[in-house]
This record gives structure tokens, C-alpha cells and sequence, in this order.
């Protein structure tokens, strides 16, 4: 699991379709004077959707207010937008109420947590990618 704080260290991602989604989230970020506002969590092979819950301080896989799983009747969500993106899946969550938020991308993978995958599959709509 690699943390990106500001654009400058995007560059230590190894995809560079990851990269570039990083660096373009920055900039708008920075456009709207909201850099300090956001960071990215970058999910590599062997990490565990155990590992994201210690690192966010809850599951995504279940509801934030119970204990209902993403694949259970009446489970509500912890994310504000998921997307789909060509290499990855992309997760938005606002963390409190002055907006701060952490921006989830979940590569596609074979070593990605399945359970992980399983909700990215079930949940995610397609990005809207930019014309080439």
C-alpha cells in the first residue's frame, strides 16, 4: 500500500495509468485550493482489505454504522463515488465534515484482496475518460 500525499510523489507510482489519474486529481485539486484537503491510498498486490480498514480506521467492506457486508441486504456505503477506470477502480471518501477525504485506487490485479474486487466489480459505474 503506497500513500501520496501531494502530486510530487506520484511519481513513485509504478502504473502509469495510476500516475497520471494521481496527478491530474492534484491538479484539480490544487485549482480549487484543495490539495491539503486530500490524499491517496494506492492498494498493491498482497495488501488486504484488512490492511485498508487498519490504515482508514473502519472496513469499506461493511457499513460504517453496523455491521452489515457490502454483499448483505440493507448495507450502505462509506464512499461518495466509485468508478471504474480502465486499470483500476477509483474510491472517493469524505473522512469529516471540514471535507478532508482520502481518494482509494484499487488496481486490477490478480494479488488484490477478492472481497475487495468483489465490491469494486458490484458497485463501481465507468469513468467518464477524456476523449483522446
Amino acid at each position: 500500500m503506497q500513500l501520496v500525499r501531494d502530486g510530487a510523489s506520484a511519481v513513485a507510482i509504478g502504473d502509469a495509468a495510476m500516475r497520471m489519474l494521481i496527478e491530474q486529481r492534484f491538479t484539480a485539486l490544487r485549482a480549487d485550493e484543495a490539495e491539503d484537503l486530500c490524499y491517496f491510498i494506492v492498494m498493491e498486490e498482497g495488501d488486504t482489505a484488512e490492511h485498508l480498514a487498519e490504515r482508514l480506521g473502519f472496513s469499506i467492506l461493511h457499513s460504517r454504522l453496523d455491521p452489515l457486508r457490502f454483499d448483505e441486504p440493507g448495507f450502505h456505503r462509506s464512499w461518495e463515488l466509485l468508478e471504474e477506470h480502465p486499470s483500476c477502480y477509483e474510491m472517493v471518501i469524505v473522512l469529516s465534515d471540514d471535507g478532508v477525504g482520502v481518494e482509494i485506487l484499487v488496481p486490477k490485479l490478480p494479488g488484490i484482496d477478492p472481497d475487495l474486487m468483489a465490491l469494486c466489480r458490484r458497485y463501481a459505474t465507468r469513468a467518464q475518460e477524456p476523449a483522446a
